[in-house]
């Protein structure tokens, strides 16, 4: 310790407070997204399975031999499938894979937020702390275990920002065609980057198109030979079969701003507080966006994905409200910092941002299973429930053992994903999402679809004659369960109890003119009634 000045202790002092406050909400961010396991949602099973497929040289197909493009993100699709193929020799498996990666993503985006934050508003103590809500989010922590590709979308919205906002517009440009490639609102993203440099910055915009383009062409060129459309199938199935009341949309986004701040509000005091949160959030962001110009293409993006989603008025899922944290936190950053320019008000807006922190990170901290639970494990979002996709893996494997199907054995389901991802039959999706040929079923009667967007057209079974059926009682409660035709050529297979949905048991239906080599009724046992859940 000789030698060693006061100045020299206070400098180190000062460099591991920058590290930390730098660093810090990232590790909290990966091990909070680490710690509770995989949490894998029904929907990021379908791109697991074209990664298997893609892997095990089936090629780039959910049924193998059919050339149908059912998953909305091919850059990440074919990310995962490059890691299994290097990991899945190690013992690694794609569940495996993708948790970890998303918990790694998630660090970078609470990096790069801090560092937007920073750049935004001149101070590191509110980048850190926006990195911390971030970190610290019930919602983005559950979509990143649910194996969904938002991390990674996330990921390449914000490097796109921060390469713009620094300068840097033609590696922006080929960041944001990456996003495009990653989830079709991308395109949005796009779209608010190519307004603000037709208004600021024209000489730029031949370069920026050019290299979008050189980005996003051999995709476009191979998707539209090997599946005759670069458009997933899915985006058309949910054109027509998703439909929700009027503006649903929009009130699923007022919870979910809620929901940010640690609070589970529905009806007029979710949209109370969010439409305090929104002009908040505006408010901010336009004051950031006075600091630098180029921000506001942070500022019109979210718009922009906002308005999208409340036009299309289609189920607002967790995964798509994840992006638009970030751009929201932003806006709260910057409205941190106008309040603390003003001298009258700096310890008084000082003193109500570290509280506002402190009670958010609080909410949201408690919206995770912070105690013992045997039915979750520690630190898992309380909104997160695996009930379904547990029993479809239980009930695919039951019906791979009983049944000894395979590809020459089809299954009509309205859910796919996890069933999907552990049967060994050929799967018909009654959505249409990996089936183009139920599309044409659609939209169904209104009549048999009362309460849910999964109902299923008895007309595709009567016509497609799948061997088995499975479906959640509710979807198939007002058209197949009571059609005729239906009882006459299908007969109930099992049982299998659950209320998923408001559901009165999850149902297999066995087409009776076929003769499975192994069948679970009949002179074996009853097996019928013995597998029945």
């Amino acid at each position: 310790m000789t030698g060693q000045t006061p100045g020299t202790f206070r400098g180190r002092a000062g460099l591991a407070g920058s590290v930390v406050i730098a660093v810090g909400p990232a590790l909290l961010a990966i091990a909070l997204r680490l710690l509770p396991g995989p949490q894998i949602t029904d929907d990021a099973y379908i791109t697991f399975k074209y990664v298997r497929n893609l892997a095990s040289g089936l090629g780039f197909a959910y049924n193998p031999g059919e050339h149908v493009l059912g998953t909305t993100t091919p850059l990440y699709t074919l990310s995962l499938t490059g890691l299994y193929l290097l990991l899945g020799r190690l013992g690694a498996s794609i569940i495996t894979i993708t948790y970890v990666l998303n918990a790694i993503l998630d660090g970078a985006n609470t990096a790069l937020l801090g560092k937007l934050a920073r750049r935004a508003t001149g101070s590191r103590a509110v980048g850190a702390a926006c990195g911390l809500l971030y970190a610290v989010s019930s919602v983005a922590i559950a979509v990143s275990l649910s194996g969904m590709e938002t991390p990674l979308y996330v990921l390449l919205i914000l490097s796109t920002v921060l390469l713009f906002l620094s300068g840097r517009t033609p590696a922006a440009a080929i960041v944001c065609a990456l996003a495009v490639l990653t989830r079709p609102d991308g395109l949005l993203l796009a779209v608010a980057l190519l307004a603000y440099l037709l208004v600021r910055g024209r000489r730029q915009l031949p370069t920026v198109i050019a290299l979008g383009g050189l980005v996003l062409a051999p995709w476009l060129i191979f998707s539209s030979l090997y599946f005759g459309s670069p458009i997933a199938t899915s985006v058309a199935a949910k054109n027509v079969v998703y439909l929700i009341p009027r503006f649903e949309a929009l009130r699923g986004l007022a919870h979910h701003w809620c929901a940010l701040v640690g609070l589970d509000l529905n009806g007029p005091p979710a949209y109370a507080l969010a439409a305090a949160l929104t002009l908040l959030w505006l408010l901010g962001t336009l004051s950031a966006a006075r600091r630098d110009r180029r921000f506001a293409v942070a500022v019109l993006f979210p718009l922009l994905y906002l308005g999208a989603f409340a036009i299309a008025n289609k189920p607002m899922f967790r995964w798509y409200y994840v992006p638009l944290e970030p751009f929201y936190l932003l806006g709260l950053a910057g409205l941190a910092e106008a309040l603390l320019k003003v001298r009258v008000a700096r310890r008084t807006a000082a003193t109500l941002a570290v509280a506002v922190v402190v009670a958010v990170v609080g909410g949201q901290l408690y919206s995770l299973n912070l105690l013992p639970d045997a039915s979750r494990p520690w630190l898992t979002p309380k909104r997160i429930s695996l009930e379904r996709e547990l029993l479809y893996h239980r009930v695919a494997e039951d019906i791979n053992r009983s049944y000894r199907v395979d590809s020459g054995v089809t299954i009509a389901i309205p859910e796919i994903g996890a069933f999907g991802y552990y049967s060994r039959a050929r799967i018909l999706d009654t959505t249409g999402l990996v089936s183009p040929e139920a599309l044409r079923y659609y939209p169904i009667d209104p009549a048999l679809s009362p309460e849910c967007n999964y109902a299923v057209a008895p007309d595709m079974i009567r016509e497609l004659e799948p061997e088995l059926v499975v479906s959640l009682e509710l979807f198939i409660r007002n058209g197949l369960l009571p059609d005729p035709w239906f009882r006459s050529h299908y007969t109930p297979a099992a049982r299998y109890d659950t209320e998923a949905f408001g559901s009165k048991g999850l149902l297999v239906f066995r087409r009776r003119d076929w003769a499975p080599p192994s069948e679970w009724e009949g002179a074996s046992g009853g097996a019928a009634s013995g597998r029945e859940r």
